[in-house]
């Protein structure tokens, strides 16, 4: 009898090795304990697309890359109901932004929220499981790679605009500190997301606001924070609430990253080698992409 109890643990042992493969993360996580039931909502999510979908759709700027929590909370684990989830999805309290149905989807949420409800609970909010990789290389991470570590902070002499992108409104963790990627899109005036069109064109057919470039690039700027959607329907980027995160706060935050200046989108092709001989040839072409007012 010993025998046999003991082949069917070695089988056992064996059989969950196997299963775990070499991920180091999912072995960290096979020796917690405190993970959570599984829902009906959970089982008939695909966890391991909401892995994926979790780092693609950059959940994890805010969150952790293990659902550890950062600038925002820790979600790994916790047991909240499928409902409580899409809840905060779809009409979120705190500083979180929204995401409309069209932006992330049911399934989407299903399948990550199957995702995190397979994660233990960590041990300490906002501190990634020992033994876990604090990245992974195919990760999808913001314009100034921001992302490592799950919360950016803002040092205590800091403009006040800069203090309340990163520490209140979280925009560090997507657009870094310096409102990078903001900046750009003020500069360049012109995206391929904007189907050809100009700032101020985009502006106007998603606002009907048209005025002077000043007015312009508050009035993007603006509806970037409370109707993303609206202005780009297919970008990544949730809507915050007016009521959590009001105008006078965003136009502090407006004002430093113009304080910085604004910056132009370059895009870079390289051809393919050209052979001579003993040597090979590049041509590397930078475009500014860069635009005036109104053109």
């Amino acid at each position: 009898m010993t025998r046999v109890v003991a082949l069917v643990l070695a089988l056992f042992v064996v059989s969950l090795l196997g299963a775990l493969g070499s991920d180091p993360a999912e072995k960290v996580y096979a020796s917690q304990n405190g993970s959570v039931s599984q829902s009906p909502h959970a089982q008939a999510g695909d966890s391991v697309a909401g892995k994926e979908f979790w780092n693609w759709y950059e959940c994890a700027h805010c969150h952790g890359l293990y659902g550890q929590g950062g600038y925002g909370p820790d979600l790994a684990g916790l047991g909240l109901t499928f409902d409580q989830f899409k809840r905060q999805v779809r009409q979120p309290w705190g500083a979180m932004l929204r995401w409309s149905e069209h932006q992330l989807s049911d399934k989407e949420l299903t399948n990550i929220y199957a995702f995190l409800t397979s994660l233990p609970r960590v041990a300490t909010p906002g501190v990634a499981p020992p033994g876990v990789p604090l990245d992974i290389s195919n990760r999808r991470v913001g314009e100034n790679n921001i992302g490592r570590p799950s919360r950016v902070t803002a040092p205590p002499n800091a403009p006040l605009g800069q203090r309340y992108a990163i520490n209140l409104a979280g925009c560090a963790q997507c657009h870094g500190p310096e409102q990078r990627s903001s900046r750009e899109e003020l500069g360049s005036r012109t995206h391929p997301r904007y189907n050809g069109r100009d700032l101020a064109q985009l502006v106007k057919d998603a606002t009907g606001f048209t005025g002077s470039e000043e007015a312009v690039n508050w009035e993007y700027f603006k509806a970037c924070v409370y109707e993303h959607e609206k202005l780009i329907p297919d970008a990544r980027m949730g809507s915050y609430s007016r009521a959590r995160l009001p105008e006078p706060v965003v136009r502090e935050i407006y004002n430093f990253a113009l304080a910085l200046g604004t910056r132009a989108r370059l895009v870079n092709t390289l051809a393919p080698g050209v052979r001579s001989g003993d040597t090979v040839s590049y041509t590397l072409t930078v475009t500014n992409l860069g635009k005036t007012y109104g053109v």
